[in-house]
């Protein structure tokens, strides 16, 4: 071991250094490998704690693209309509009235939605569910919700929106029919301020809302581009009579998958456009979906529709599929509903089940759709067993990349004075008759959305602990204190062969008989001379 030339072999093998010298050197090296073993432990330890932190950097833009937006009436369809389909069915016009009613009568105790008895309005669910939902065939158009702006340009941006094309804009949702803007992104902001951003009016058309309807106004949802919003989580609320302003700040994050991060990308099932990964509000949504579908027996009719819509058939099969195998684990109340609307279906067409294939929803899939009626109740249930946690959501990660949007919003009166109505508001509102200041006040409302500063903040997750890192503080710690490096490693190596090479190669050779044994260290010695002269 001489040629390691290390320093333990000059403290302790020297000859002529006295032994308590020697003894004194021999503790000291025995307490450095301990605090190194120590420190080599807590190295070990802080790297396999995966720790990270946030770096923030604020990037000042030249224009910075608007987030997705949805914008919803509170009121689900149109009823003015409806009651005008049912003229001569008077009974189930009265139908509808008291069970809308008794739904009323039991929202403070939505548990007992459970126990509901709906077999007192057979005739009317079964209607629904023959004719299609009532928000598809009585929906409060975009056309007649949008005002102002909007045959339009959004104050010269460029973004046309002809009537003709509200198909493109409009998706449906548990509220109805919603109007989507700026999924693709291409709506953005060049200057700070509500002018350099988008002014939406809008007309909640108070006179056509279901009695039941408990606010009125509106629901606008700042998401992620390509965001499936269809559950009411997370809108900011706009009343009739008030010009709101919501002024946006913008942050975008990356975050690391596990161990050092909780982020996880899962894609999303009902990607409008391109495929992408569901957000916080995406899952906790899926999952509330799931729960209807199984605690109801059948998929929500936006869904479905949203679903067949898109293009999505294979998810929609995969739901209807699963509510199959799963038919004879469903209540009782489930299957007499799905048996009286076959029947309802069967005497409707003169003793033979409907062949109407003009929209593949209601005749493939339309015994395993709930009607609004249903979904309306399913739902409520639905958020009371969440909410009392009888069910529980499993936790929902972050995707590993988005955008998130903080939003401070103020309000004012509008229109602010009826001269400012006359002037600027009546004649850009396309209805007969006229609109006048009194409607604006109760049925109009105008929305900014805006960039106060063309900014984003990027925060990214980093490693407080990179591999590099760990080798280079145990490389130090190691060589500071006993003197190791990975060169002396490889000398180790080198020098086990060797002696075991020697080792090997003394025991092949005869020891004489009734001679003195021979001097190891010499052997040894020679032996590792004869290894590296080969």
């Amino acid at each position: 071991f001489q040629d390691l030339a290390s320093d333990y072999y000059q403290v302790l093998r020297v000859s002529g250094r006295p032994r308590w010298c020697r003894a004194v050197w021999f503790l000291v090296i025995i307490v450095l490998m301990i605090f190194t073993g120590y420190m080599v432990y807590r190295l070990f330890s802080d790297y396999f704690k995966y720790n990270s932190f946030n770096q923030s950097t604020t990037m000042w833009r030249n224009n910075i693209s608007l987030p997705a937006i949805t914008i919803c009436n509170e009121n689900s369809f149109n009823y003015t309509a409806f009651t005008e389909a049912l003229t001569d069915n008077p009974t189930l016009l009265q139908e509808f009235k008291t069970l809308m009613i008794e739904l009323e009568d039991h929202n403070d105790e939505v548990g007992e939605l459970e126990y509901l008895d709906k077999t007192a309005y057979n005739d009317l669910l079964n209607w629904e569910m023959e004719e299609g939902s009532l928000v598809l065939r009585f929906r409060e158009t975009l056309f007649h919700t949008l005002v102002g702006e909007y045959d339009y340009k959004m104050h010269d941006r460029g973004y046309h929106i002809p009537q003709a094309d509200y198909a493109e804009y409009s998706q449906m949702t548990e509220l109805g029919e919603c109007f989507e803007l700026n999924d693709d992104g291409k709506l953005q902001q060049s200057r700070g301020g509500h002018s350099g951003g988008v002014t939406i009016d809008l007309d909640a058309n108070v006179k056509d809302y279901v009695f039941t309807t408990p606010t009125k106004g509106f629901l606008i949802f700042i998401r992620n581009h390509d965001e499936t919003v269809m559950m009411n989580l997370g809108g900011y609320v706009v009343t009739p009579g008030s010009e709101v302003f919501l002024r946006l700040s913008t942050s975008h994050f990356t975050r690391l998958e596990p161990p050092h991060g909780t982020c996880k990308n899962v894609l999303s099932q009902y990607a409008k456009h391109d495929s992408h990964y569901e957000t916080v509000r995406e899952c906790i949504q899926r999952q509330k979906l799931s729960i209807m579908i199984a605690k109801c027996g059948c998929v929500p009719w936006y869904l479905a529709e949203r679903l067949y819509t898109l293009g999505k058939v294979d998810v929609l099969d995969a739901y209807i599929v699963k509510l199959n195998k799963e038919h004879s684990l469903l209540s009782r109340q489930a299957r007499v509903r799905r048996e009286a609307k076959e029947q309802y279906r069967v005497r409707r067409n003169g003793g033979q089940a409907s062949t109407n294939n003009e929209e593949l929803y209601k005749s493939k899939y339309n015994k395993n759709i709930c009607g609004y009626i249903e979904q309306y109740t399913c739902q409520v249930y639905v958020e009371y067993l969440v909410r009392k946690q009888i069910v529980t959501l499993e936790p929902c990660p972050e995707p590993c990349e988005y955008s998130d949007w903080q939003v401070e919003n103020s309000v004012s009166v509008f229109p602010s004075t009826e001269e400012y109505f006359d002037t600027f508001i009546k004649d850009k509102v396309e209805k007969t008759p006229a609109p006048t200041y009194e409607y604006a006040q109760q049925n109009m409302a105008r929305v900014h959305i805006y960039y106060d500063q063309i900014r984003v903040d990027e925060i990214k997750q980093t490693k407080a602990y990179e591999p590099q890192n760990f080798i280079a503080e145990f490389g130090g710690t190691v060589d500071l204190f006993i003197g190791f490096s990975f060169f002396t490693v490889c000398q180790l190596i080198e020098i086990s062969i060797a002696y075991c090479i020697s080792r090997l190669w003394s025991r092949k050779k005869e020891t004489p008989p009734y001679t003195t044994p021979p001097n190891t260290s010499k052997v040894v010695q020679n032996n590792l001379g004869s290894v590296y002269d080969g």
